[in-house]
């Protein structure tokens, strides 16, 4: 059974509130590109029929190798990168991978983040992020139960303990607070990407 984020919100305010986003840092040290996020260069474009000098760069997934990413590997495969100029190199994380920190290290150059929060979050300190894309229309994070767990609307969340990545905080509170539910009302655990803690019942719901 899956409780799903609904409400009725725009897509404005689902960027906003969460839903996979591509993202780069732009850093002064990185020069020209689409991903300068201190550059305001308003130079056209110029259209050509020679074959483009391609340009390597890496993407930082956010989460472990997963069928949320597969566009990636699609578009690198049928050549749609390629197309563009563009030689990516897509690059799997791990359970507890920042791609924030990496692009900002300079460990890649584009990124994918979780939430767009999270971009949200880095901008208030001063990071100068570029969200440039969507990987997803429509967000489809969800909140998980066991099927004998006699939740059966958001509304018997109130008093659990509901389990999630650490990364997926503002998404569970998005949940919530488009749906009424009272973050009071509710206990938040991060439990990692293992979802054992559910079957074992140590936790009511689970974030998937």
């Amino acid at each position: 059974m899956e409780l799903s984020q609904s409400g009725g919100m725009d897509r404005r305010t689902f960027l906003v509130r969460s839903g996979s986003a591509v993202a780069g840092i732009g850093l002064l040290s990185i020069g020209g590109g689409v991903l300068e996020g201190c550059s305001n260069s308003s130079t056209p474009s110029t259209t050509t029929t020679t074959t483009p000098k391609m340009t390597k760069l890496s993407l930082q997934e956010s989460y472990i190798n997963n069928a949320e990413f597969a566009g990636f590997y699609c578009a690198a495969k049928k050549g749609y990168f390629a197309k563009y100029g563009l030689d990516v190199d897509v690059v799997s994380a791990g359970a507890t991978t920042d791609p924030r920190q990496v692009v900002a290290n300079g460990g890649a150059l584009t990124g994918v983040v979780s939430e767009t929060s999270d971009m949200i979050i880095g901008v208030s300190q001063g990071v100068p992020y570029k969200c440039f894309g969507a990987s997803f229309q429509q967000n489809p994070g969800c909140l998980m139960v066991l099927a004998n767990s006699g939740i059966y609307n958001i509304k018997d969340l109130e008093g659990k303990i509901i389990g999630m990545q650490d990364n997926a905080r503002q998404q569970v509170i998005g949940i919530l607070g488009s749906n009424g539910v009272p973050l009071d009302k509710v206990t938040m655990q991060v439990v990692g990407d293992d979802p054992t803690p559910l079957v074992e019942h140590k936790i009511d719901a689970y974030t998937a």
